[in-house]
């Protein structure tokens, strides 16, 4: 019985640590990719500007 109950406990276990080793992966790959592009292409992340206004609304009279 004992080693019924100890599967469940494995699963997490693994699922934990796999969730860790996938956000360090993620982290270093996220590094590693900031590295390789130059400067200028991190403005290029948007290359639009947007301009917004306003039209008021006037009750007339």
């Amino acid at each position: 019985m004992a080693l019924l109950n100890t599967a469940p406990n494995m699963d997490s276990e693994r699922r934990k640590r796999r969730k860790i080793q996938n956000r360090l992966n993620q982290r270093a790959r996220r590094h590693r990719l900031k590295e390789e592009k130059p400067a200028h292409a991190l403005s290029e992340r948007h290359p639009y500007q947007v301009h917004r206004w306003r039209v008021e609304w006037e009750k007339p009279g």
